[in-house]
């Protein structure tokens, strides 16, 4: 094989190597993502599900007034 043949062979594996390389970098940086995110404390956790309960029991309370109301 001649020299020339051999350089260009390498060049465009070489292309083909780096294309390959770039289109999967983005898909890298997603994982980087996920470790930015806030973790939410035990304390508000707690808040917020007392929050939720609260709504639905005065859900619950609020239909059976409505069916002793209507009865």
């Amino acid at each position: 094989m001649s020299k020339a043949i051999r350089t260009t062979l390498s060049l465009v594996g070489s292309l083909v190597l780096f294309s390959a390389l770039t289109m999967a970098q983005p898909g890298g940086n997603n994982a980087n993502k996920d470790k930015n995110k806030e973790h939410h404390s035990r304390f508000a956790k707690v808040a917020f599900w007392r929050r939720v309960q609260e709504k639905s029991d005065c859900a619950v309370v609020c239909a059976e007034q409505r069916v002793v109301q209507e009865g």
